[in-house]
């Protein structure tokens, strides 16, 4: 009978066939995990007997007759809007004339280096 020999990648791929599987059950116990039961519901060789069930909490409201606010109220969040828009509109033109004063000493510093 004829001798078979074993090519080094038919040896790396037989040794992979264990080395995976035991690095993963070894990750997935470090992290806490049960890797054995994920490893069978991965490969479909075990489904769960039961599917686990969310915990779902009831949120209870916390006021009952909830009042729309005063028309006062609803002014003074337009004001807030707009105070907070001019203000938006001030950093705009600021962070504009930085830019521009970044792009001049650029210039500057381009002809002072070039001479």
């Amino acid at each position: 009978m004829a001798k078979l020999k074993m090519t080094g990648f038919a040896r790396l791929l037989v040794a992979m066939i264990f080395i995976v599987p035991l690095a993963y059950l070894g990750a997935t116990f470090i992290n806490g995990g049960d890797g054995l039961t994920d490893l069978k519901e991965l490969l479909g060789i075990e489904t769960p007997a039961t599917t686990p069930v969310e915990e779902t909490k009831a949120e209870i409201p916390t006021k009952r007759n909830e009042v729309p606010p005063p028309m006062e109220k609803a002014g003074q969040d337009e004001e807030a809007m707009d105070e907070l828009r001019d203000k938006l509109n001030e950093m705009y033109d600021e962070n504009s004339a930085l830019k521009e004063e970044i792009v001049k000493l650029r210039k500057q510093l381009k002809e002072a280096t070039e001479e």
